[in-house]
């Protein structure tokens, strides 16, 4: 599993560009629990993955924004 603050991220980028977390959990059939303030548990990597190919975003773009947590 990835650690909590690569999920947090997640969150913050979502909240930031104000992208529909039921939209993303409904279409990438991610848990949206996983995509709040404080989520039920780390994303693991094939979410991440997931989560990241559906917001057409790199994930090491969201490791390496320090902006984000």
């Amino acid at each position: 599993m990835m650690d909590m603050k690569m999920t947090k991220k997640i969150y913050q980028y979502m909240k930031i560009h104000k992208i529909d977390i039921q939209k993303v959990s409904k279409e990438t059939g991610i848990d949206r629990k996983l995509f709040q303030k404080e989520p039920s548990r780390p994303l693991n990597a094939t979410e991440l993955c997931e989560v990241c190919s559906y917001l057409k975003i790199q994930p090491e773009e969201i490791a390496k924004d320090d902006t984000l947590f």
